[in-house]
C-alpha cells in the first residue's frame, strides 16, 4: 500500500530541480535523506499560499497574527508542491492518494491493483462533525492480478471479516473468568479488612475491671516448702513468686505485674505477636490470656492461664521429688511436642526456653509457657515505660 501514487515521480523531479540549482550531488540530496524535508517544503509553501490569499482578501499585512483565518484559507485548497499534487480537506489535512500494489512470492515487481482516491463529501462541515469531509473509493482495480494474488489461499474458517464464527462461547468464557477474577480479588480484599479489623480490635487486651487479684494460698505453701528445702531461695520459686495469682473471667490465671510510667504504644509488628499469641491453641501451651494496660492504676499485668503444680525447675531442683524414667521421658515429649507447634505457628519462636517457663498442670501435663515476650517486655523496661513490681501488691483476698 503506498500512500501517494505520484510521490515518487515528484520526488525525483524536486531532486533534480536542487540538483541543478544548487549544484549538489545526487548522493547528498537523495531521496530517502529529504523527504522530510519535502514535506517541510510543502507545509511552508501551504502556508505562504493562505498568508498570501488572506492578504488580498483582506488588505491587512498583519493577518498572520490570526491563525484561525489562515487555518480557514488553508482548508479546501489544491496546488503542485515538491512532493506531488497537495489537497487538503476540511480540517485543513493533506488529503492522501493511496495505492494497492501485489508481490508475488516469486516476482519482486509490484504489481498494481487499485488506486483509492478520496472524494469530497456533500453537505459536509469539518468544523462541526470533525472530520475532514473525503471518502475513499476505490477506481481501476485489475481484477485478473487480484485474482491471481488469491489464488490458492484458503478462506478464513472464521471468512475475511470474522462474521462464519460465533464468538459468543469465547466472549461467556472471558466474562466467566473476569467474574471470577474479581470475586478471587474481593475475596482477598475483604480478608485483609477483616484480619487488619481483627487486629486493630486487640481481642488481647484485658480491661482492669476484669481482673480480680487474689492470693493463693497454695503458692505461699509451696514457697515456703521450697524455702525449706534450700539453703537458698531458688530463681525457680522466684519466677513463682514474681507472679500473682487472679480470676479473669472462668480462668484461674498467673499475672506478671509491673509498675507502667508511661502509656504504651503498640506498633503493627507488637500488635500482629499479641493476636498471634492470643490465638494459639496445644496442649503442651500455657493459653495467653492478654494483657492489660494503660489503666488508671498505672499498673502492667500479663496473664496467662494457671498452672497449679508450679514448674519444671521445681521439680528438678526438689531431692525429695523422685521421678521414674517415664516421667522424664513424659516431660521431654510434652516440651518437644509444645516447642514444635510454636516454631511452626505465626509467633515462630519462644525466645527464653528454660525449666522455669515449663509449667505442669493438674494432669502432670508440662505445658511451655512465658514465650515470646521477652524482648518487648526488656524493650519497655529499657525504654522507661514499665519496670518491676514487689510481688502480690495490692492483691485482695477472695
Amino acid at each position: 500500500l503506498d500512500n501517494d501514487i505520484n510521490v515518487d515521480a515528484g520526488n525525483e523531479a524536486f531532486v533534480k530541480r536542487i540538483s541543478q540549482e544548487a549544484g549538489l550531488s545526487d548522493a547528498k540530496i537523495a531521496v530517502t535523506r529529504i523527504s522530510n524535508y519535502l514535506a517541510l517544503y510543502d507545509s511552508l509553501s501551504l502556508y505562504v499560499r493562505a498568508l498570501k490569499s488572506a492578504i488580498n482578501k483582506t488588505g491587512d499585512e498583519s493577518i498572520y497574527r490570526n491563525g484561525r483565518y489562515l487555518w480557514n484559507e488553508m482548508r479546501l485548497m489544491k496546488f503542485d508542491g515538491a512532493s506531488g499534487a497537495i489537497a487538503t480537506d476540511a480540517l485543513a489535512e493533506r488529503i492522501p492518494h493511496f495505492a494497492g500494489y501485489y508481490v508475488h512470492p516469486d516476482d519482486s515487481e509490484q504489481m498494481l491493483i487499485t488506486n483509492i482516491r478520496p472524494v469530497m463529501d456533500d453537505n459536509c462541515d469539518g468544523t462541526i462533525n470533525g472530520t475532514g469531509c473525503y471518502s475513499m473509493v476505490l477506481e481501476n482495480v485489475n481484477d485478473r492480478i487480484w485474482s491471481r494474488a488469491l489464488s490458492g489461499k484458503e478462506r478464513p474458517r472464521c471468512g475475511y471479516d470474522g462474521m462464519d464464527c460465533d464468538f459468543r462461547p469465547y466472549i461467556g468464557a472471558g466474562v466467566g473468568v473476569l467474574i471470577i477474577f474479581v470475586l478471587l480479588v474481593s475475596f482477598a480484599l475483604y480478608k485483609r479488612y477483616q484480619a487488619r479489623r481483627l487486629l486493630a480490635s486487640m481481642p488481647w487486651q484485658i480491661s482492669l475491671d476484669k481482673v480480680r487479684l487474689i492470693d493463693d494460698s497454695r503458692l505461699s505453701k509451696t514457697i515456703s516448702s521450697l524455702k525449706s528445702s534450700h539453703s537458698a531461695f531458688s530463681a525457680a520459686s522466684q519466677f513463682i513468686a514474681d507472679r500473682s495469682c487472679a480470676i479473669f473471667g472462668n480462668n484461674y490465671a498467673k499475672v506478671q505485674r509491673f509498675k507502667q510510667t508511661k502509656a504504651l504504644n503498640f506498633d503493627e509488628g507488637i500488635l500482629s505477636l499479641l493476636l498471634s499469641m492470643k490465638q494459639l491453641n496445644h496442649d503442651n501451651l500455657i493459653p495467653f490470656l492478654g494483657i492489660c494496660c494503660n489503666n488508671q492504676k498505672n499498673e502492667m499485668m500479663v496473664l496467662w492461664k494457671h498452672c497449679s503444680r508450679g514448674t519444671l525447675s521445681d521439680y528438678i531442683h526438689n531431692d525429695t521429688m523422685v521421678m521414674d524414667s517415664n516421667f522424664k521421658k513424659s516431660f521431654v515429649r510434652d516440651i518437644t511436642q509444645g516447642v514444635e507447634y510454636l516454631h511452626t505457628s505465626p509467633v515462630g519462636y519462644h525466645g527464653s526456653l528454660s525449666p522455669v517457663k515449663c509449667l505442669i498442670d493438674n494432669n502432670f501435663v508440662v505445658k511451655v509457657g512465658g514465650f515470646a515476650l521477652e524482648d518487648p517486655i526488656q524493650e519497655w523496661t529499657e525504654g522507661g515505660s514499665i519496670a518491676p513490681q514487689e510481688p502480690n501488691k495490692d492483691a485482695s483476698r477472695s
